[in-house]
C-alpha cells in the first residue's frame, strides 16, 4: 500500500468522529470531513461541507469532478463517523493507525475510513483530465445511529447513475441487503406495594404480553414471507433491551422495550412500524396501561440492485466473485431511492468492526484502490 494513502488514512483515524445517541459520547465529525474535502480539492474536485439539518456539528461532504449532469456518471459514497469505543480494551491507541501483521488497526479504519484512502489512491491512478461524465464523492455523517447524513445528502445534491458504497465486504460485490428499523416502546402502569399487587398495574407484566404478541405476529409473518437470497431468509426481530421496576417489593409502573426489526424487499418501514404499534396496543387492550412509541432508528428500506446491472456485473468481472447479499444495513437504500444502481463493496470484513482492535488486511485495501480506479475509468472516462 502506498505511503500517501496510509498517511491519509492515519489522518482520518486520528480525527475522532463518534456518533452516539448518548450526548456524552457523541462528537462532531467536522475534522474528518474537512480532511476528506481537502484531499478531494487536491485532485481538482469542487468539494463542500454542509452541516446536516438538526444535527449541530455533523457534516456531509459533497463533491464533483467533471460535468454537473444529474443522473449520469458515478458516485463513490461512504461515512466518516464511527461507533463509540473503549480505549482501554485496545492493544494500541485506537486514534492512531497501527500497521502490524499485514493489517491496519484503528478506530473506524475498516468501517469505513479505509474506503476514503482507497478513493484517494484511485484518484492518483486515474487520468482525471479524461473524465467525461460526472464523478461525485460523498462523505456522510451519523451513519452509525440514524443515517441522517445520507437522508439529507440525497436532497441536497444531484444523483448519479451508478453508486459504489465502500462498506467492508471482503471485496465481495454485494447487490442487496435487508432494511431495518428500531423502536422504543414505553409502558406506563400504576405502582403499588408488593404486599397487595392488585392495587397497582404492572407495566412489566404488560410489557411481557407485548413481547409475546410481537413474537407471535412476527413468526406468522415469517411463515408467509421469505427470500432465499438472504441468510437468514426471513425477516428478523430482536428484543435488544427491556428494563422495568425499581425494587422487588414494588409493582413497577414503568417498563421500556427496544425492538430491532429487519425487513425483506417488498416490506416498508412505515407499514412494519404501524403493524408493530397495532399488535402491541391490542396485546394490552384489557389492561389499564398506556403505551408510548418512539423511533430509535427511523428506518432504512431494503435495497436490491439487479445483479445484471452494469456496475454489479463489472465488479463481478473485476473480483471474479459472484455478487451476494449481506444481512447488515448500509446507506445504499437512500441512493437507490434517488434512482441509482448501487454496488456495496469494500476492503475488510464486518466481522472485524464495532469492536476493540478493529482492523482490515492491507492487501485488500491495495486491491480495492486498483479496482476503484478501474471503476472510475469504466463509468466516467470511457
Amino acid at each position: 500500500m502506498a505511503e500517501p494513502e496510509l498517511a491519509f488514512l492515519a489522518e482520518l483515524v486520528a480525527a475522532k468522529s463518534v456518533s452516539s445517541k448518548d450526548p456524552a459520547l457523541d462528537v462532531s465529525n467536522k475534522e474528518a470531513s474537512e480532511a476528506v474535502a481537502s484531499m478531494l480539492r487536491g485532485h481538482g474536485f469542487d468539494a463542500e461541507l454542509r452541516e446536516v439539518k438538526g444535527l449541530a456539528g455533523k457534516y456531509n461532504v459533497e463533491s464533483l469532478l467533471g460535468p454537473d449532469e444529474a443522473g449520469e456518471g458515478l458516485l463513490l459514497a461512504g461515512h466518516t463517523d464511527t461507533v463509540p469505543y473503549d480505549a482501554a480494551a485496545w492493544a494500541s491507541d485506537p486514534l492512531e493507525l497501527s500497521v502490524r501483521d499485514g493489517r491496519g488497526y484503528g478506530m473506524g479504519a475498516c468501517d469505513m475510513k479505509a474506503f476514503f484512502a482507497a478513493v484517494a489512491g484511485a484518484l492518483a491512478l486515474v487520468d482525471l483530465k479524461s473524465i467525461k461524465r460526472p464523478l461525485r464523492v460523498w462523505a456522510t455523517a451519523n451513519e452509525e445511529c440514524g443515517m441522517e447524513g445520507a437522508s439529507q445528502i440525497v436532497k441536497d445534491a444531484p444523483a448519479s447513475r451508478h453508486a459504489l458504497v465502500g462498506e467492508p465486504t471482503a471485496l465481495v460485490p454485494v447487490y442487496a441487503h435487508k432494511g431495518g428499523m428500531a423502536e422504543k416502546i414505553v409502558c406506563h402502569g400504576r405502582a403499588a406495594h408488593a404486599s397487595d399487587p392488585s392495587q397497582g398495574v404492572s407495566a412489566l407484566e404488560a410489557m411481557a404480553k407485548v413481547m409475546a404478541a410481537l413474537r407471535t405476529a412476527h413468526e406468522a409473518s415469517c411463515a408467509e414471507r421469505a427470500d432465499a437470497i438472504f441468510t437468514p431468509p426471513e425477516a428478523t426481530m430482536n428484543f435488544g433491551l427491556c428494563r422495568a421496576g425499581a425494587a422487588f417489593n414494588t409493582v413497577p409502573d414503568h417498563a421500556e422495550l427496544w425492538v430491532d426489526r429487519r425487513l425483506l424487499p417488498g416490506e416498508e418501514c412505515a407499514a412494519v412500524r404501524k403493524h408493530l404499534h397495532e399488535v402491541a396496543r391490542a396485546a394490552v387492550a384489557d389492561m389499564e396501561v398506556k403505551l408510548e412509541f418512539s423511533p430509535l432508528v427511523a428506518g432504512f428500506e431494503p435495497v436490491l440492485t439487479p445483479p445484471e446491472a452494469p456496475l454489479i456485473a463489472y465488479a463481478a468481472e473485476l473480483t471474479g466473485q459472484k455478487p451476494r447479499t449481506v444481512p447488515f444495513g448500509t446507506e445504499a437504500p437512500y441512493y437507490a431511492g434517488a434512482g441509482m444502481d448501487v454496488l456495496i463493496m469494500g476492503a475488510g470484513s464486518v466481522a472485524d468492526i464495532h469492536q476493540p482492535n478493529e482492523s482490515f488486511p492491507l492487501a485488500e485495501l491495495e486491491k480495492m484502490t486498483a479496482m476503484t480506479a478501474k471503476i472510475i475509468e469504466r463509468f466516467c472516462c470511457q
